[in-house]
């Protein structure tokens, strides 16, 4: 980690007593309270000139990261001309988005943060719409993406598509109940945020398509979720490689509550791990806090999950 990035979190740490009142002044615009607001406010003010999240610190930003950072920071209150800045970054840098996973991504931030009727989302949509096929597959992409085509086609009202695409998500599900980053691939393990993620894609588009198609969709409800709670260690955690998985972590709690299960204690797991200047640390990171992680715990550490957000999106 740079020097100026730790002499930047330094000061994030001295001046947070001072700005948390000013935080929540601008935090009271979402659907969602705030029960992290030094978490959201680490994200908030990591941005590089309020325009794009760099996590990886290559100056050219992460649109993907970017994108998730707008989408969690909305959920918790952060007003839309509070990330105008960001938003404008966006709908300017449409070339960023190279997948049909990335497309699909900006259709759903688009909807959840509010720019839903800047001519480049419904330029995007037809794009993504063109390159699925018939039976719902989608090229050049894993099966974590799949599941942001799937939320990203609800938020635009294609419920059909939407439900065709998460019918064939479900055939990814490998004999165990979990998903891999992509399907069959014989030197990976299923993976706790595919799964988690997936999951949540399965929750929302139950209801969808044949009564064959949401028979289907209940199994595969049941299977990733039997994965997830047989997959969590000590009662509140996952684990990857042995080591504590953070951000897999965030997904599970999001993906369970989404599905009615008791995550408490894992949520209050997640709350304990906030270090002193408002992010969380991974075991590759420590002791500093890790800005891409710390991204994706925002919905989780507020008892918030993707279907919350896609809910309050139309």
């Amino acid at each position: 980690m740079s020097t100026i990035t730790r002499v930047r979190r330094t000061l994030i740490v001295a001046f947070t007593a001072i700005s948390v009142l000013a935080l929540a002044a601008c935090s009271s615009g979402g659907y969602g309270k705030d029960l992290s607001p030094q978490t959201s406010k680490f994200v908030f003010e990591n941005f590089t000139d309020s325009q794009f999240f760099d996590p990886f610190e290559t100056s050219k930003g992460d649109v993907g990261a970017t994108m998730e950072a707008l989408v969690q920071l909305t959920a918790v209150g952060y007003k839309k001309e509070t990330l105008d800045k960001s938003i404008s970054w966006l709908t300017e840098n449409t070339d960023l988005l190279t997948s049909p996973g990335l497309v699909a991504q900006y259709i759903f931030t688009a909807h959840a943060v509010g720019f839903q009727d800047d001519p480049s989302v419904a330029t995007q949509l037809e794009a993504l719409k063109k390159v699925i096929g018939e039976d719902g597959s989608v090229p050049q992409i894993n099966n974590f993406s799949y599941s942001w085509v799937v939320l990203g086609l609800l938020s635009a009202n294609e419920e059909d598509l939407a439900a065709l695409v998460s019918k064939k998500l479900f055939s990814f599900i490998e004999p165990d109940g979990g998903l891999k980053y992509a399907y069959g691939d014989v030197n990976s393990l299923p993976a706790t945020d595919v799964t988690a993620f997936a999951l949540m894609s399965f929750k929302a588009t139950e209801k969808l398509g044949s009564p064959e198609d949401q028979v289907a969709m209940t199994l595969a409800i049941n299977r990733t979720k039997g994965w997830l709670v047989a997959a969590r260690d000590g009662g509140h955690f996952w684990l990857t490689e042995g080591d504590i998985d953070i951000s897999g972590s965030a997904y599970a709690i999001m993906a369970l509550s989404s599905v009615g299960e008791n995550v408490d204690d894992s949520v209050k797991w997640l709350r304990a791990q906030v270090t002193g200047d408002g992010g969380i640390a991974t075991p590759w990171s420590a002791p500093d806090s890790d800005l891409f992680s710390s991204n994706q715990c925002i919905l989780a550490l507020s008892n918030l999950n993707f279907i919350d957000v896609l809910n309050n999106s139309k």
